[in-house]
Parts: C-alpha cells; sequence; structure tokens
C-alpha cells in the first residue's frame, strides 16, 4: 500500500518535497539496496532468537516482485538523507537512554485500559516500573520488578556488544520474559502496545534528530488533533460538498496562490481547537460529537467557507 501511495506521488520525491533517509550502507542505491542493506540485515536478524517478525518482514515474496519499482522510486530523489551516526547505535543509545532514567515512577489505580495514564509521554523506564493498587488495597508492580532490572542488563550488554536488534526483537523479548497472572495479561497487553508506541516515537527521534515529528501510528493518530478527519472537514468546508483529495488535487493545492493562507489557516484552526480542549472542563469534550460541534465552530469564526478562490474549484473540479 505504501509503494502504491509513493508511485502515485512520484512528483513530489521528484520535486524532492517527499525525501527518504538512507541506511549508511548505502552508496549506489541500485547495487547497494539489496546486497548491503536488505541481504545484510536478513543475516543479521537470523542471528537473534527474538527477531522472526523482522526476518519474514524480509523474505516476503512482494519484496521480490516490486524491488525495481523500490529501485526506481528512490533513483527517483535528487536528495540522499544520511544519519549522521549508524542508526542501529543511535536507536541503542535512544533505549538505553530511556530504559535508565531516574523518573518519577508512576502509580495506576484505575484499569490502565480506560486509565488517562496510557496517554501520557512516558518514558520505557517509567512504563517499566509502573505500578497499580490490586483489590486489596496494596500497591503492587505489573511487572516483576527482578525480571525488569534483569532485562534491563542483558539489553546493555547486548549493545556493548553491538549486537542486531529492532522494536520487534525488544517487544517479543520483553513479551517471553514477562509472566503475569490471567487477572493481568489484559492489563500487561494494553501496557506493552503503549510501550510499542514509545519505541516508535524513539525509531522517529532516530530519524528526526531535533526537528518536530509527527509519529503516524493508530494509536497517536485516533486521539490527535492533527488527524484525517478534522483536515478532511476542512476540506469539506472549503469545497462546500464531499471531495475526493487524490495527489494531482494535491499538486494543485500546492502551487496555487492560496497555499500558504490554506496551510495557516488550517494551522491556526487546529490550535483553536487544542487550546478549547485543553481548557475544556473534565468529561465536557469525551465524546467526538462534542469535538466535531467545537470544530465547526472555530471554521465558522474563521469564515473557512468564503475565504479562498482558487482552492474551492480546485477541490471541485474545476478550472481555476
Amino acid at each position: 500500500m505504501v509503494l502504491e501511495i509513493l508511485k502515485d506521488c512520484s512528483d513530489f520525491i521528484v520535486d524532492d518535497i517527499i525525501l527518504f533517509v538512507f541506511s549508511e550502507s548505502i552508496i549506489d542505491v541500485e547495487k547497494d539496496y539489496k546486497k548491503k542493506y536488505i541481504n545484510m540485515r536478513k543475516r543479521e536478524y537470523e542471528s537473534s532468537n527474538y527477531s522472526e517478525m523482522d526476518v519474514i518482514s524480509l523474505t516476503q515474496s512482494f519484496m521480490e516482485e516490486s524491488y525495481t519499482d523500490v529501485i526506481d522510486l528512490l533513483n527517483k530523489t535528487s536528495i540522499m538523507l544520511k544519519r549522521g551516526k549508524v542508526g542501529k547505535d543511535t536507536f541503542a543509545d535512544l533505549i538505553i537512554g530511556d530504559l535508565i532514567l531516574e523518573n518519577q515512577i508512576i502509580m495506576n489505580n484505575a484499569n490502565f485500559s480506560t486509565s488517562q495514564v496510557r496517554l501520557l509521554n512516558l518514558s520505557l523506564s517509567q512504563l517499566m516500573h509502573i505500578s497499580y493498587i490490586d483489590k486489596a488495597g496494596n500497591n503492587k508492580y505489573l511487572f516483576d520488578q527482578k525480571v525488569i532490572g534483569d532485562f534491563i542488563k542483558r539489553w546493555q550488554y547486548h549493545v556493548e556488544r553491538g549486537e542486531i536488534f529492532s522494536r520487534h526483537t525488544f517487544l517479543k523479548e520483553l513479551e517471553t520474559r514477562t509472566f503475569v497472572d490471567d487477572d493481568n495479561k489484559l492489563y500487561r497487553d494494553k501496557l506493552l502496545k503503549v510501550i510499542e508506541t514509545r519505541l516508535s516515537l524513539l525509531f522517529s527521534k532516530m530519524n528526526a534528530k531535533t526537528h518536530y515529528i509527527q509519529e503516524f501510528h493508530p494509536v497517536i493518530e485516533k486521539r490527535s488533533i492533527f488527524n484525517w478527519n478534522y483536515f478532511y472537514l476542512y476540506l469539506e468546508e472549503i469545497a462546500g460538498q464531499d471531495i475526493v483529495l487524490d495527489p494531482e488535487v494535491v499538486k494543485r493545492i500546492r502551487t496555487s496562490t492560496e497555499w500558504f493562507k490554506f496551510r495557516d489557516t488550517y494551522l491556526a484552526c487546529i490550535a483553536c481547537l487544542q487550546t478549547k480542549q485543553t481548557s475544556a472542563v473534565d468529561g465536557e469534550l469525551r465524546f467526538s460529537e462534542a469535538k466535531r460541534e467545537l470544530y465547526d465552530d472555530i471554521m465558522r469564526k474563521h469564515e473557512i467557507a468564503n475565504k479562498f478562490n482558487e482552492i474551492p474549484k480546485i477541490l471541485r473540479g474545476e478550472p481555476v
């Protein structure tokens, strides 16, 4: 699916609007992508007991079938972005740093699947040392703390030896080593999902460094004000009807004389929405219908329907 979207948006690759971050091992895309990147990663992952998912991801049949298409896409860019440090080492440093942070330990007295705790931006250290109040009123850790201590030491040992790993490797080993009783299995599974999200954010930070990132992850997308639904409502308000957004429409909007106003107005609406949500009374905006009404009101106040001349026509497929 990602490949098909990128193929549809190949003009953006040629114009250096969409950029790729390349592995340090790739100098010549055609020569190095498969030999020095795919095959090398596959051999490295095969040496780990917890990297089955990574090996499978690199040996699927469609990778052979679409190899030429991938090379063609990568060759379209005129900019070859490289990390300033070996990616594996950078990711390892970020994980270890997150594991040994001396953060405040979080105590949770509610069901984790509905608790606000899981919405916080907690470090791996805080997530793996999270505690809860049991039915008897006792404070307990979800994960056995000796097991977690040994797990962290093992990961430091892995890193020092330069062993290969990935997000899947980390999660698989953690899941294998953290046994819980049936009463806490759902709690543990929810917590592992949050840990997976944290690892994804650290992975993005490896690529983006100090730049702002928006990680496209289902959990984050669902609760973020930058999700697709709000943007689609903004487009519909401008067009005055349902719209279909395809690469050609995107290109026409980006080259329109109203592009900067279009972008800034959307960000202004989202900033208003975020401010309103932050200051709302607890429970006031709990349901999506209330948020939708608030967003509609914000767009009316910004006079979105009458703000543009070219872009409504572009969205409706009309000549400008």
